[in-house]
């Protein structure tokens, strides 16, 4: 399978326009960054050979687009999602997480 180069330009304006309804913190483009480097970094790992990074999608309001933004992440590379929502107490948080990683 071969890939044509994108030129820089093109790509960062693609993944901005991609990205730009989202309602990203004010922060200096370090939750847009962070979403790029989930997005990236998921292409890094597709044969199985390397641990996946974890990242964790948090929002002050519903309906803000953290289940979009784990999809655009994980169905280009494994073709669909497995989402769940993490529990309320903190020991099954660690108790979840430790079973999916």
């Amino acid at each position: 399978m071969t890939y044509d180069i994108v030129p820089l330009p093109m790509a960062v304006k693609f993944l901005r326009d991609l990205l730009k309804e989202f309602p990203f913190a004010d922060d200096g483009g370090r939750s847009l960054s962070v979403q790029v480097a989930a997005m990236v970094s998921r292409f890094l790992v597709i044969d199985g050979s390397a641990q996946i990074p974890f990242f964790c999608w948090n929002a002050n309001s519903p309906r803000s687009g953290k289940s979009l933004l784990i999809k655009i992440v994980e169905i280009p590379v494994a073709g669909y999602c497995r989402m769940m929502a993490l529990p309320e107490e903190k020991e099954e948080v660690v108790a979840e997480t430790r079973a999916i990683a």
